[in-house]
């Protein structure tokens, strides 16, 4: 028979993982994709790649949360 404690340790192991193994189904790349018809593939100019890649601002973190 398990303490009380140990049953709980079991439960929030076995939630814990049936999250991660949601997301990395859910995110992880499985053959190709359809993609609509009416989508354009366009590309993004070299200034507007640097500001994907750039460090977030203090400002810009707290103005989101």
């Amino acid at each position: 028979m398990q303490s009380p404690d140990q049953s709980i340790i079991s439960l929030m192991d076995e939630i814990k993982n049936a999250i991660v193994d949601h997301f990395q189904n859910h995110f992880s790349a499985r053959g190709v994709r359809p993609v609509p018809n009416n989508m354009n593939s366009k590309r993004i100019n070299s200034v507007d790649s640097e500001d994907l890649v750039r460090e977030f601002l203090e400002e810009e973190v707290l103005r989101a949360v």
